[in-house]
């Protein structure tokens, strides 16, 4: 019997144990079927595909795109799919760090999302809800979403609650940054913008890379 798996490799102590996955991916085994789903996002530099104990090469014996694992070659009938890797959404309540300040977002009285010294708090911690291929981030305090002032996307829009509604302001889509163990959050609503921190507040900016943009779970 054949038995493949795909492990976490290089990750930095500093993440939350939580963010760690192992799962059996959807996806029929059947011989002909070569593509399997992850039941979240992983960060793509963690995963290690290893068959019959031998590494594969990514891009040569398998691709990964977003949740999506793409076999060359179907595994056979019989086989056994093992998944491991590092969530870029871990499961329950987490503070949201900024890489730039080392300050954890919350809401401030007003409803605007800040940056604050990272305290523990139920105002300061977040779960990812998901729909469709994004996340919705919800404050445990109140269960309302992050959202975008006005449902506007151009540069400097202030990052607000909202009443949990499922639009598309309210979509987060979180990208992997290869050797990094930080993440950026794209906006649905507006695929070249990212959640920015700027002078304590959270706003929509262009994507631009900058440590500004690198989020972290704690």
């Amino acid at each position: 019997m054949i038995r493949i798996f795909i492990l976490a490799m290089g990750v930095s102590a500093s993440l939350l144990a939580g963010q760690r996955v192992s799962e059996a991916p959807a996806g029929a085994l059947n011989g002909t079927n070569a593509t399997f789903t992850l039941s979240t996002l992983p960060y793509s530099d963690t995963v290690r595909v290893f068959q019959n104990g031998l590494r594969l090469t990514v891009n040569v014996d398998y691709t990964l795109t977003a949740q999506s694992l793409l076999f060359s070659v179907a595994p056979p009938v019989g086989d056994s799919v093992l998944v491991e890797y590092q969530a870029l959404i871990p499961a329950g309540y987490h503070m949201l760090l900024s890489k730039a300040t080392g300050a954890c977002v919350m809401p401030s009285s007003t409803g605007k999302i800040l940056t604050a010294s990272c305290a523990g708090t139920d105002s300061q911690k977040l779960t990812g809800s998901s729909f469709g291929s994004s996340f919705a981030l919800l404050l445990k305090s109140t269960g309302q979403a992050l959202d975008l002032t006005n449902a506007s996307t151009v540069d400097g829009t202030p990052v607000i609650t909202g009443v949990s509604s499922g639009s598309r302001t309210q979509g987060w889509l979180p990208v992997s940054l290869d050797n990094d163990n930080f993440f950026a959050l794209t906006s649905l609503a507006s695929t070249s913008s990212c959640l920015t921190v700027s002078n304590g507040s959270v706003i929509l900016q262009t994507c631009s890379g900058l440590d500004t943009q690198k989020w972290q779970w704690r």
